[in-house]
């Protein structure tokens, strides 16, 4: 069944065109372009006052909206492959297979790693693996009760909206630490992710099309910069907690029992290791991040035994920890194999995880057996059980839903009149400008023949001003509303957010986990103005340090590909 996309994008409100965008950079000679820049950073000021003016004037684009596919019944027969040499006059009967089919996901590649440790300060470089954990199976968990204590237990800070802010903080850190030879090489590969969340995310989006009823809604917050979609889930404090802080502490406990062999520590959730991966669903090249509970013995030992940690730990070496209640009827099965295995088998797929270590508990949260999977045979089992679910539809309908969030905001970046588009023009201005005032200091330091400057250099005061100026990118809301019966799709709407959405907004904590880097400590000589003493730190939801990065990166990436003419 072919997916309903309603265009209504195509009524968006036209406003006048500004010119504030400079477009024909190319004609400019560079000298030209030199003593426009001298005025330019006279007038910067005001020209970012005039963007910021012209683009929060704009309307919102209005909202659109999609319906899921439908998983068929038939589906969980699932090899579907032979679909693709049916004749034509079959087609509509096996459209809806065929969705199913075409999804592939590339396994996963390890990209690097990071730790927070027991304060959730953030470890990466050599030290990435500090809360590395093994798996080690105690001779006597049975009886265990995982209320075990529970009062010590350090709990992480809820409140505080940590966004992408992890997975983004490595990504610097391991690309400044890449050899300098191929280092734009890596930079442009990274850049060229259609989307990067963390792996939770892509769970929920996959797990979408078999959610039915109320509880199976969500809600994510999306921003697409420099072609790349970046999401996160919406910020809610734990409200709806309904007696579940016990049980996830359940979950906790037990992985502090599994993975400390010298018996078990206090639980502390500040405390994670976070693998980086890359992988591909669809053609659409991913960034992931998530936590992962171990790793096997023997790996754990080898990198203990290492001195620079900066090769990353391959996935098929990860091990999660899950506990669930030991099934003790037929409709118990039934619910393990048709709700908790799907969720199970798609958080550890989506990141290479190739093991699943379950602890069985009873109903007063004891320990009563243990059950070890592998995460590729899940799929097979949870039929056989009557689970009814396949993972070639839950692919389909994650992949669905990440092309239809670029389609849409790929449309809007073309939409003259939207916002999106404005400051995406307004992001490569940035860039070419910051590139062309590059190109003639290199050139100003060839005629004097100075030669002795080949470090880094940092970003311009206009260029950082201009950056600040950034902070009201758009953000969409992404709302999934499911089905109310099995049989009917769920329907996604995608929304802008107004113009002001975090400028005040405490939600997020711009001390990045105590993260240094030389483009923090820099600041705009400029804005010493007392009106904003200090600039904005996130453009949306996305930390300031990583468009600084990006914006750097692409310059550097502009004066390797433009040979400088003396």
């Amino acid at each position: 069944m072919p997916l309903h996309l309603t265009s209504l994008l195509n009524s968006a409100p036209v406003s006048p065109k500004h010119s504030q965008t400079q477009s024909g950079k190319e004609e400019d000679s560079n000298e030209t372009q030199h003593k426009k820049k001298k005025k330019k950073e006279q007038q910067q000021q005001p020209h970012n006052e005039h963007f910021l003016q012209s683009v929060n004037a704009l309307e919102p684009t209005p909202p659109t909206s999609f319906q899921l596919p439908i998983p068929t019944p038939h589906t969980h027969h699932h090899h579907h492959h032979h679909h693709h040499h049916h004749h034509h006059h079959h087609q509509q009967q096996h459209q809806q297979q065929r969705t199913h089919a075409a999804a592939v996901y590339q396994r996963p590649v390890p990209v690097t790693s990071f730790s927070y440790d027991h304060l959730r300060r953030i470890h990466t470089g050599k030290h990435q693996q500090h809360s590395l954990r093994p798996l080690y199976i105690p001779p006597d968990i049975q009886g265990f009760n995982l209320a075990h204590q529970i009062e010590q237990a350090t709990l992480r800070d809820e409140s505080i909206d940590e966004a992408l802010d992890g997975l983004l903080i490595s990504l610097v850190d391991f690309l400044d630490n890449v050899d300098p030879k191929e280092r734009l090489d890596v930079c442009r590969g990274v850049l060229s992710a259609g989307v990067m969340t963390w792996r939770g995310v892509l769970t929920q989006l996959c797990g979408s099309v078999y959610e039915t009823g109320q509880g199976g809604g969500w809600m994510k917050e999306v921003i697409m910069v420099d072609g790349v979609v970046y999401m996160i889930n919406e910020h809610k404090l734990n409200d709806e907690g309904g007696g579940s802080d016990q049980q996830s502490y359940y979950g906790h406990s037990y992985e502090a029992l599994l993975t400390n062999p010298a018996g078990f520590i206090p639980v502390n959730t500040n405390q994670q290791w976070v693998a980086v991966v890359k992988a591909n669903l669809n053609h659409t090249r991913l960034i992931l991040g998530g936590e992962v509970d171990c790793v096997d013995p023997d790996t754990f030992h080898r990198v203990q035994q290492q001195q620079q940690h900066l090769e990353p730990i391959q996935p098929d070496r990860f091990v999660e920890i899950k506990t669930c209640i030991a099934p003790a009827s037929d409709r118990e099965r039934y619910t393990l194999h048709r709700y908790k295995m799907l969720k199970f088998w798609l958080q550890s797929y989506l990141l290479g995880v190739p093991k699943i270590h379950v602890g069985m508990r009873d109903r007063s949260g004891v320990i009563v057996g243990a059950q070890e999977y592998s995460t590729l045979s899940i799929p097979a089992m949870a039929r056989q059980a009557g689970g009814r679910w396949s993972s070639e539809a839950c692919l389909a309908g994650g992949a669905a839903i990440v092309q239809f969030l670029a389609d849409r905001l790929a449309r809007a970046g073309r939409l003259e009149s939207s916002r999106q588009a404005r400051f995406d023009a307004r992001f490569k201005d940035i860039v070419a400008q910051e590139a062309a005032l590059r190109r003639h200091q290199q050139q100003q330091q060839q005629q004097q023949k100075q030669q002795g400057e080949s470090r880094d250099p940092l970003l311009s005061d206009t260029c950082l001003a201009q950056i600040d100026a950034l902070a009201t990118w758009p953000v969409y809301t992404l709302v999934f509303r499911p089905a109310h019966a099995a049989g009917q799709p769920g329907s996604l709407e995608l929304a802008e957010r107004g113009p002001h959405g975090y400028l005040d907004s405490h939600r997020f904590d711009d001390a990045l986990f105590g993260f240094q880097h030389p483009l923090l400590l820099h600041r705009p000589a400029s804005s010493s103005s007392s009106s904003s003493p200090i600039p904005p730190q996130r453009v949306g939801f996305i930390p300031a340090l990583w468009i600084r990065y990006l914006v750097k990166t692409r310059v550097l990436i502009a004066l390797q590909t433009i040979p400088s003419s003396s």
